[in-house]
């Protein structure tokens, strides 16, 4: 529908999520002038490889998106990078590989032969920035098919723990030998959880990548992308804006992209070709386990 604005998320709770994009597709209806477009509206995709078929064929314009996906986005869907989101009241974050303080493990380099537990096949900061940093330390990295899956000896095997909370679980239960997380979930742990600080370490940080871009598809025009950007550049500057970002995803502002970025977009994208196999890799398992 050329008239319509399709406001996009990969979801894995709908209850949740819907009303998040449906805030920011409310706010896009009522604000988005000098364009053809009369209305917005939410659209969720279960998965990366659904949403790059969405933007393929416009039925999601605008997206939000962790750096490693949206790296997706633009190489399979020609997507194009429009203004940086900050999100959880950071512009940037990074990776943390952690371990129990007893384990013996002092590097990377000890995790040949060992388990590290993930979040999810999509996440950024508890996936695929990790799995970059392990390849880029020289280690040979094999999925596990299932948490009690035997050890490779000569890799380092990992797993999906689903949630924050079910990475440390796995750590702290001897399930895992080490995890990963985003700092902003490490922090919120070691708050939560004393006994996260008092039993386990951080053996490996990355280095920081913006924390997550607004992107637009392939099909959006020049003047629908100079609409999109000035009424998104403008959202925190009114108090409706600010409610609708809120609600949107705790973002707390868009940024122009200017040159100090090129060179981190840069290099998130080589650390994308290191790992957008595993990026890519069995979309439909990842939906069925839902």
């Amino acid at each position: 529908m050329p008239d319509t604005i399709g406001v996009g998320r990969v979801a894995r709770d709908v209850r949740t999520c819907l009303p998040q994009v449906q805030a920011m597709a409310e706010y896009l209806s009522a604000n988005l002038t000098g364009t053809e477009a009369r209305r917005c509206r939410p659209v969720l995709a279960r998965d990366n490889a659904e949403m790059v078929d969405y933007l393929r064929q416009g039925i999601v314009d605008v997206v939000s998106e962790a750096p490693m996906s949206a790296m997706r986005f633009i190489e399979e869907a020609d997507a194009e990078i429009l203004l940086r989101e900050r999100r959880d009241g950071v512009a940037e974050y990074r990776s943390v590989v952690f371990v129990r303080k007893d384990s013996g493990i002092g590097s990377l380099n000890d995790l040949r032969g060992k388990r590290i537990a993930f979040q999810e096949r999509t996440s950024t900061g508890a996936f695929l920035l990790p799995l970059a940093m392990i390849k880029t330390a020289g280690l040979r990295t094999v999925e596990l098919h299932g948490i009690h899956a035997p050890r490779e000896p000569a890799a380092v095997g990992y797993f999906f723990g689903r949630s924050e909370l079910s990475v440390a679980d796995a750590v702290r239960d001897g399930i895992a030998d080490a995890g990963a997380l985003n700092d902003v979930e490490w922090a919120n742990l070691q708050t939560s959880d004393p006994l996260v600080e008092a039993t386990m370490q951080v053996i490996a940080r990355s280095e920081r990548i913006p924390r997550s871009f607004v992107l637009v598809g392939p099909k959006v025009s020049p003047d629908l992308k100079r609409a999109l950007k000035t009424t998104l550049l403008a959202m925190d500057r009114t108090a409706e804006g600010r409610a609708a970002l809120q609600l949107y995803n705790k973002v707390e502002r868009y940024d122009e992209i200017d040159a100090s970025l090129e060179p981190a977009i840069r290099r998130i994208r080589e650390l994308y070709h290191l790992v957008r196999e595993e990026a890519g890799r069995d979309d439909a398992r990842e939906r069925e386990a839902r």
